[in-house]
């Protein structure tokens, strides 16, 4: 009987131990991984991004990088790094047992993930904010009556408001994707290959851009007057897309790999037999992601900041729902009090719960109320507008910052707990939210809820609309 070809049967081993890495984390995956724009992206960008650049030469390097994934895991519990752990070792089998192929498929198991939809979270509003005062700006160079209110830029009465879209966080992860695709078309294209620092370079060059091109984009639909869903509101955001983004993008790449990329050199030595080693880490690695996919209660618990006890206050129903969260309710305000987290972790930000019952967010304002910062925003589902703010404290200082709390965190200070109050018309919401912020406090940081002075509950007696926490 013939044997089977030796490359046919590396490869079929190769599969079957990339099998068995797929099915022991798919049990702790399948509920982090779900579809979304990165996902899309992803799997349509990875048949011209992933191939193999050095055939018959075998490293082991990506073990190093699964285990230090799996091991941060262990005590950081962030998801992400289980997906970076299964991603590595699948790179791993590819690269002990056929040839390297570089470190963009990494790159684009970290695109995969939920994280994207975590940063769009925690960073449109301050975009959207930044945005709308830097188009303001311009236009008012250029001689424009033009004013910024929140995420709005009015002229002369009429108002253009600064949305997610215009944030420019999907199409600057839209960008992101082309970017590799173009470092991966013209590495072909040349058989030059630039280092992996210089790429990053590109890769960073590329988000400054995207970000710019949506500057431009906002300024000219406020210049041409493009209402919102419109063709030619969605032709100008191409449009800037391509010519103040993607063309520079392109040159840039072309001329990088041109001038600086290495000259892909192919292997003259017929290949050698990959190690038995190749064979061997796979299967241990899988074997601990396994492990950790069957105990993986044991290995998700959020980290266990001190328990928020929920104040005392007759004024408001007082309840505690999932995952700790204080609800403080009544006819005419809501509360909710989300417990502290670490500076790694993801918060749960308002835009969750209140999206997640079908609310949109639509005007938008950073405010200083009792001489402290707050963020505000009008949301709306169907006919029903209420007004929502927002802002973190852990009892030594107050923030509207993602940024600013995790650097301070990282420095040593206690977490931050984040306070969401909401009212049923703007000016009551600034009356609750002043209120709040100056009376006096518990032992426990709260205020004394029973000596707040707030605007009496409308007679029809409705209590404000509860979102899913």
């Amino acid at each position: 009987m013939n044997q089977m070809p030796q490359g046919l049967r590396q490869h079929g081993i190769s599969l079957l131990l990339g099998l068995g890495v797929v099915l022991a984390a798919w049990g702790n995956l399948a509920t982090y991984l779900r579809p979304g724009l990165g996902m899309m992206l992803g799997l349509l960008a990875a048949p011209f991004v992933v191939w193999v650049k050095a055939p018959g030469v075998y490293t082991y390097r990506y073990a190093l990088v699964a285990a230090a994934a799996l091991g941060a895991f262990w005590y950081l519990h962030m998801q992400v790094l289980y997906l970076i752990a299964a991603g590595a070792t699948l790179i791993l089998i590819a690269e002990s047992r056929i040839g390297q192929v570089g470190f963009r498929p990494l790159l684009l198991t970290i695109l995969l993930s939920p994280v994207w939809e975590q940063f769009n979270r925690v960073l449109t509003f301050p975009l959207r904010l930044k945005i709308t005062d830097i188009s303001t700006r311009c236009l008012q160079l250029a001689g424009m009556p033009v004013a910024a209110e929140g995420n709005a830029i009015s002229v002369k009465g009429t108002y253009f408001f600064v949305d997610d879209a215009c944030a420019g966080l999907d199409s600057l992860l839209t960008g992101i994707f082309v970017t590799v695709l173009l470092l991966a078309w013209q590495e072909k294209e040349q058989q030059r290959s630039l280092p992996v620092w210089i790429q990053g370079g590109v890769l960073g060059v590329a988000a400054i851009l995207l970000l710019g091109s949506n500057i431009f984009r906002v300024m000219a639909l406020v210049v041409l007057k493009f209402p919102q869903d419109t063709v030619g509101h969605e032709l100008i955001g191409l449009l800037c897309l391509l010519v103040y983004a993607i063309a520079p993008i392109w040159l840039l790449v072309w001329w990088l790999t041109r001038r600086i990329g290495r000259p892909v050199m192919p292997r003259l030595l017929p290949p050698a037999s990959p190690h038995r080693i190749s064979g061997v880490l796979p299967v241990i690695l899988s074997g601990a992601l396994l492990y950790v996919s069957l105990f993986q209660g044991d290995f998700r618990q959020l980290f266990v900041a001190p328990a928020l006890h929920p104040p005392v206050c007759a004024s408001f129903e007082v309840d505690v729902v999932d995952l700790g969260i204080i609800r403080l309710r009544q006819d005419s305000h809501l509360v909710y009090i989300k417990p502290p987290i670490t500076f790694w972790q993801a918060d749960h930000h308002p835009t969750i719960c209140w999206r997640g019952s079908g609310y949109e967010f639509t005007r938008l304002e950073a405010l200083t109320l009792a001489g402290l910062p707050v963020m505000t925003a009008r949301i709306t589902r169907d006919s029903t507008h209420l007004y929502t703010a927002w802002w973190f404290e852990n009892g030594l200082h107050h923030t509207t910052s993602q940024l600013d709390l995790r650097w301070r965190q990282l420095g040593g200070e206690p977490p931050f707990r984040l306070l969401n109050l909401t009212a049923r018309s703007e000016e009551d919401l600034h009356q609750f939210v002043t209120a709040w912020l100056q009376a006096p406090r518990q032992a426990d940081g709260f205020p004394e809820c029973d000596a707040l002075r707030l605007s009496p509950a409308p007679e029809s007696g409705n209590g404000l609309p509860v979102p899913a926490p």
